[in-house]
């Protein structure tokens, strides 16, 4: 059973048929951008990952440099 509230607003403001479609955009803008930024983190952490195996490596003397 869904019921339908007719004054839903949002910050104080009326919901129209307009702020529904902007609101819409700005989950999805928001929703891409959250992605990305999960996406550049997990390469990040990849990065750091590798460059802290290469230095144990390196330090415990089995580092590629020989």
């Amino acid at each position: 059973c869904y019921l339908i509230n007719k004054n839903i607003s949002f910050e104080g403001k009326p919901l129209t048929p307009t702020s529904w479609s902007a609101g819409f955009s700005e989950i999805l803008s928001l929703r891409e951008q959250l992605k990305q930024a999960e996406e550049r983190a997990e390469q990040v952490q990849r990065q750091v990952s590798w460059d802290r195996k290469i230095e144990v490596d390196r330090l415990s003397g089995i580092g590629w440099d020989r």
